[in-house]
């Protein structure tokens, strides 16, 4: 039934987004487990507000967390939706659509929530951890 890339499993990100799609997916396949990085809202607003990247070699640097060098600052763009208002506004889709989710896993007892302000490092390591002892 599976392909062999998949013989131990299968990540997906993003995605449910939304009960029905969860219910769907259950009735395709068993999750055994849910993890969510929880950053609040701030912390997202202000990662993805400060984005910007190399149009020449796709390089992505943060205007706070990665500065870029002073040589190609000048030439660096910001994704027309990486602006506050589009964030808050997905952020808000998230809370009424997504965010029910997590209980709904929760109560199944598959829901595994890792602090996501940390170094990309301690949130590696703190996923690693969960997905040891599944």
């Amino acid at each position: 039934m599976y392909e062999s890339d998949a013989r131990n499993g299968v990540l997906f990100d993003g995605f449910p987004r939304t009960i029905p799609q969860a219910e769907a997916l259950e009735s395709i396949t068993e999750v055994s487990a849910v993890i969510s990085i929880e950053v609040p809202d701030e912390d997202i607003v202000n990662r993805i507000v400060g984005r910007r990247m190399d149009p020449e070699n796709g390089e992505i640097y943060h205007i706070t967390f990665k500065p870029p060098p002073s040589e190609i600052a000048h030439r660096l763009v910001q994704r027309k939706d990486d602006n506050e208002e589009t964030v808050r506004m997905r952020l808000s889709s998230y809370h009424e659509q997504t965010k029910p989710l997590g209980d709904w896993y929760m109560e199944k007892r598959i829901l595994h929530a890792v602090e996501g302000t940390g170094s990309i490092e301690e949130v590696a390591r703190s996923i690693s951890k969960i997905l040891t002892y599944l």
